[in-house]
């Protein structure tokens, strides 16, 4: 998952409000800091982190390829929701008997009817 990715993470929202932009930079920053937050007992039994987390993540500096509005508490909690969902997204498909892996790129692959059968009944992994 080295690639950036696109929406919801970067943009505009619908009220045109600039949005927290994430490069994949970005993205090892968050889940450094957090794993430091867990190793520090700022992660709940649910498995969510305290409020006091997201807010450790949002201070600490951008990256240099950090665009978009300034990153929040909240921006960092969207962030890593939507890290965890594309994460088990990419499970899902490697897991899958069809799906290769390649390893350089690191990127699922398989045929292309492979993949249009799995977007047809999975919409939400065309993004994959």
């Amino acid at each position: 998952m080295s690639q950036p990715t696109s929406d919801p993470r970067s943009g505009s929202n619908k009220a045109g409000i600039k949005k927290a932009s994430w490069s994949a930079e970005d993205d090892q920053i968050l889940i450094e800091t957090l794993t430091d937050q867990k190793a520090g007992g700022f992660q709940m039994d649910n498995g969510g982190f305290h409020g006091d987390a997201h807010k450790a993540t949002a201070a600490k500096p951008a990256s240099s390829t950090s665009e978009g509005a300034v990153k929040t508490s909240d921006s960092c909690r969207t962030c890593w929701t939507t890290l965890k969902k594309d994460f088990r997204d990419v499970q899902f498909i490697r897991g899958k008997s069809s799906f290769g892996w390649d390893a350089k790129q690191n990127i699922a692959t398989a045929p292309s009817n492979i993949w249009k059968d799995l977007i047809k009944a999975k919409p939400k992994l065309k993004k994959w």
